[in-house]
């Protein structure tokens, strides 16, 4: 094993109860007793490719779906069309946890949960929804939607088809699927990617006993902090709230309706990377996103609106 890293600044972290303490933002998967903080062969240029893949796969897949259906999105394309998507973020995460990381969706990207998110999330997702219903009414206050007409959502790709179809789209896929994914995808790879990059560099220390997760002889390459973990986490939930709520942007058909979905979309982002990082789990968020999203569902429903 390496020698202790020199300096106070980078002084190793000797017990459970300083980790805790001094590294309570970052990835648990970088904190364990070792010497120093380990750094995660993953970072920016994974995130970059990954959002590529994201972002074109599913759109090539939507092309070749709108051909099958002659231009008409049934409930039944809408489900390909969400799969696909899915497929494709479920496939960049496992893609990246076993060649890049140590093979492991929880101990990655902190796929985590505990009896208590199922709390946290409900009450943290009616205040997100309370959040955005604030801020959007502020913006309507402040400029007026055109010609009096009320904004678009996104919502209504969800809600076609008879009963059967609104189960397994709209509650099924849109309520309980999207999130887990979505919470996986941004706030498990993408945040902690743009995080590390921003906090961590390299160092020549390593250690040369992999954890059991990690490959057999492979090597933990050591880190230290070229800035502020506060800085390099608030800048982590800004970026990957703000990524989240552009690859959106697609789905309005209307600036006003997109700068409205932008704002909501951004807010949830805010609070459930807040979660992410504060517990060091992926759970909170996942059930806030999931109460998130069933609200508007509901609400949708029994106003007939989308």
């Amino acid at each position: 094993m390496s020698s202790p890293l020199p300096g106070p600044a980078n002084e190793p972290l000797r017990s459970r109860h300083r980790i805790d303490r001094t590294l309570r933002l970052a990835n648990p998967a970088q904190t364990g007793p070792i010497e120093g903080i380990t750094r995660p062969s993953w970072g920016l240029a994974d995130a970059v490719l990954g959002l590529l893949a994201f972002m074109l796969v599913p759109l090539a897949g939507g092309v070749l779906i709108a051909l099958l259906g002659g231009g008409e999105l049934t409930p039944a394309l809408v489900l390909l069309s969400l799969a696909v998507v899915w497929a494709t973020i479920l496939g960049v995460c496992l893609v990246v946890s076993k060649r890049r990381g140590y093979g492991s969706l929880a101990e990655d990207f902190g796929l985590r949960f505990k009896w208590v998110d199922l709390g946290i999330g409900l009450g943290c997702g009616i205040a997100a929804r309370l959040l955005v219903l604030a801020v959007t009414s502020l913006l309507v206050s402040v400029w007026p939607p055109p010609d009096g007409q009320m904004p678009t959502t996104n919502i209504s790709v969800f809600l076609t088809g008879g009963t059967v179809w609104l189960i397994i789209n709209a509650f099924i896929g849109g309520v309980l699927i999207a999130p887990v994914l979505e919470e996986l995808f941004f706030r498990g790879f993408i945040l902690r990617a743009v995080q590390n990059t921003w906090w961590l560099r390299g160092s020549k220390h390593s250690v040369d006993h992999a954890p059991a997760l990690a490959a057999d002889n492979a090597t933990i390459k050591i880190a230290v902090p070229r800035r502020s973990l506060k800085t390099a986490t608030t800048a982590a939930v800004l970026i990957s709230a703000v990524i989240f709520s552009l690859v959106h942007v697609g789905s309005v058909p209307d600036l006003y309706s997109t700068v409205v979905l932008l704002i909501s979309i951004f807010v949830m982002g805010v609070v459930c990377g807040t979660l992410t990082v504060l517990t060091g789990r992926l759970g909170p968020a996942i059930v806030t996103h999931i109460f998130f999203n069933g609200i508007a569902m509901a609400t949708a429903l029994i106003l007939n609106i989308g």
